[in-house]
């Protein structure tokens, strides 16, 4: 199982008639954010728009790169956090405020396609309650909390409650995560805890079989 891991963790075709979903996922993120597929550098080519702006196809690379997270953290990680945050949890140095803050990125975007994340409790969960903004900047930290925690309120727009995530540094979280994830897998450090024909339903996929 550690082999057909590695291979399934470095390479698209694993097998003559099988594919790996998290290679594809991959390297669908890196192809929609411009960059390398094969080792994910960046080569300066993000969608922009005409005017020169960031393209609004941002939000489906940022979706691509959290899938990625959320097939490691399925496949390799067990915890309490959820699939986003155990996979950084393990593949990263991230804190768990941080970790955390990622999920419910994910959340926002995948659910709604949008930057508001309210948990389904709000009152049991006010710390994953945020109001994004997304920042692509080289020099924007990954995360900057907001000096007070947005409260919900739909009047309450101000830039003092947004939780600020910078888009450069979150897909090289992601990069970074998959690389360590990789290294794990070939040392043996990282397995998956399901048989191989569970594993070969949910996680590859093949032609005519």
């Amino acid at each position: 199982m550690k082999e057909y891991l590695e291979k399934f963790v470095t390479e698209y075709q694993f097998e003559p008639n099988r594919f790996s979903c998290l290679i594809d996922a991959i390297q669908t993120a890196r192809f929609l954010a411009g960059r390398n597929l094969l080792t994910g550098a960046t080569e300066g080519r993000w969608p922009t728009n005409g005017d020169g702006f960031i393209s609004n196809t941002h939000f489906i690379v940022l979706i691509n790169y959290l899938l990625v997270l959320d097939l490691i953290g399925t496949i390799f990680c067990k915890g309490k956090e959820g699939n986003i945050a155990n996979a950084l949890a393990n593949f990263s140095s991230l804190s768990k405020k941080e970790r955390l803050v990622v999920a419910a990125l994910r959340n926002s975007l995948a659910h709604n396609f949008g930057l508001v994340n309210i948990p389904r409790d709000p009152k049991n969960n006010q710390n994953s309650r945020h109001k994004f903004n997304i920042i692509h900047s080289d020099n924007a930290p990954l995360i900057e909390f907001p000096s007070s925690q947005w409260d919900g309120d739909w009047e309450n727009n101000g830039d003092e409650t947004s939780t600020k995530i910078s888009s450069k540094k979150l897909i090289d979280v992601v990069e970074f995560s998959y690389q360590d994830l990789v290294q794990k897998v070939k040392l043996g450090s990282a397995a998956c805890g399901i048989s191989l024909k569970e594993f070969n339903l949910r996680f590859t996929w093949s032609i005519g079989l």
